[in-house]
């Protein structure tokens, strides 16, 4: 068993996610140029290649959960600026492609692949269906790639869920689609933008089917803000006829997750603070963090 306090964690804002265990830095969805709402619906839209080498400057792999812009559309700078491989789903990957990513940095996998990175194995699964957003569902991409692109036409074919296991410790990116698969973890990571009708019944299924320690929501800040701007909840539908959007309340969540029986912890972590795993899990109360 290593020490824990030699694995670290950084929430990067949106999906994004870096692990690092001793001798690897392993990078998931990062964005960081978060386009304008503006410029996602009528725009084109291209990375900002300060801003990745200024929050990546160095990276082991980078892998992306599925090929939607605010998870891929950072992703192949941010290979250039650190020469590293990016793994991802046939769409993602055609993406990277089209945008000039040589083959050798390209790497398709699927659920099932496993990857073993020294100190750290990857195992890849099929990813929880995704809440619709109009013109941005899942479909085939078309045969000419003209960049830049628009946002909607980061087109997703399916998603992908990691396992990460480092130190003895699991680290799970999203809920999988066959909930069985991965097991029991020690750090959820959860996209919870539900806060409808089904949102008590959405909680008690995911820490039922993982059992996870601590819980830690991502892709549940605003992502149209820039980085530098203070932290506030993502808009996502209710379910309901009025109000149709809410903002994520992440204190809200944190006290639902809470009030289930299992002991899970939910930590609120502040956008890219390097935090140590091992104080998370021992007592993530005490750690700064969002209040």
């Amino acid at each position: 068993m290593w020490d824990l306090e030699k694995i670290t964690l950084r929430w990067l804002g949106v999906a994004g996610i870096e692990l690092g265990c001793p001798g690897q830095r392993i990078v998931f969805d990062p964005y960081f140029t978060r386009v304008s709402l503006g410029k996602m619906l009528f725009g084109k839209i291209q990375s900002n290649p300060q801003l990745v080498q200024c929050h990546l400057p160095a990276a082991d792999a980078i892998f992306i959960t599925h090929s939607h812009f605010d998870h891929l559309m950072d992703a192949a700078e941010a290979a250039r600026q650190t020469g590293v491989v990016v793994y991802g789903s046939p769409n993602t990957c055609r993406i990277l492609s089209a945008q000039g990513l040589p083959r050798k940095q390209v790497v398709e996998i699927l659920p099932g692949t496993v990857l073993d990175f020294s100190s750290i194995k990857i195992t890849a699964f099929a990813q929880r269906q995704h809440q619709f957003v109009a013109g941005f569902g899942m479909r085939p991409l078309p045969q000419q790639l003209k960049f830049p692109l628009r946002a909607r036409d980061y087109d997703m074919d399916f998603g992908l869920s990691y396992l990460v296991e480092c130190g003895g410790l699991r680290f799970l990116t999203e809920a999988c689609l066959h909930p069985g698969e991965p097991g029991s973890v020690d750090i959820l990571f959860a996209s919870p933008l539900n806060p409808g009708k089904n949102e008590i019944t959405t909680v008690r299924t995911f820490l039922g089917n993982y059992q996870p320690r601590v819980v830690i929501p991502i892709h549940c800040d605003d992502m149209w803000s820039p980085l530098e701007s203070p932290v506030r909840g993502q808009l996502c539908p209710t379910g309901r006829l009025f109000p149709p959007l809410a903002r994520f309340d992440p204190r809200r969540f944190k006290d639902l997750v809470e009030s289930m029986p299992g002991g899970t912890r939910v930590f609120l972590p502040d956008r890219l603070k390097v935090y140590n795993v091992g104080e998370i899990l021992t007592n993530p109360k005490k750690i700064p963090g969002r209040v």
